[in-house]
């Protein structure tokens, strides 16, 4: 190694594959001499990806059903190449559900709805899942066809009202 003269070098990211060994030379008066180190270390190469951080889904909470959620890959070590995602509802993936966005659908509410990233480098694959959101179901909306009735109609002091028809409702 060009320059390479001291007693500790420092990796570099050309050195990934290599074997290394070491010569040390002495000198004095009587001459000089060579030793070569009687083990040789080859440099790891790349190790397979570690997740620090877990993925995440975005929005966390007040997921609705037509919503698109995002999933971000989370953090990593050993420099993953590649992320694969896989969204599951419940324990079972979702078919056709491989992308880092995934819209919420009726039959996802009330179930609690993850995303897999799987991140790789050459030296291997490991996959992390996200914590849970759980979609709940839209709002009721009036539809206004039928409207809410009092009754009765005619009212005095001291009579109670009820409501004799809740009126026309969807997502009930």
């Amino acid at each position: 190694i060009p320059g390479a003269t001291q007693s500790k070098y420092t990796i570099v990211a050309d050195d990934d594959k290599k074997i290394f060994t070491c010569v040390v030379s002495a000198s004095n008066s009587g001459g000089s001499g060579q030793g070569v180190s009687s083990n040789s270390v080859l440099v790891g190469g790349v190790s397979p990806p570690v997740n620090k951080t877990l993925p995440s889904i975005k929005p966390a909470t007040a997921v609705r059903v037509g919503q698109t959620l995002a999933c971000d890959s989370g953090i990593w070590d050993n420099s993953p190449t590649k992320f694969e995602y896989q969204w599951l509802r419940g324990t079972s993936s979702i078919d056709n559900a491989k992308s880092a966005a995934y819209v919420v659908g009726d039959g996802d509410r009330n179930i609690q709805i993850t995303c897999v990233v799987t991140a790789s480098n050459s030296a291997g694959k490991i996959s992390a899942t996200s914590l849970a959101v759980t979609p709940a179901p839209p709002p009721p909306v009036f539809r206004g066809a039928t409207p809410p009735q009092i009754a009765p109609l005619t009212v005095t002091a001291n009579k109670e009202l009820s409501v004799s028809s809740y009126g026309d409702w969807t997502n009930e």
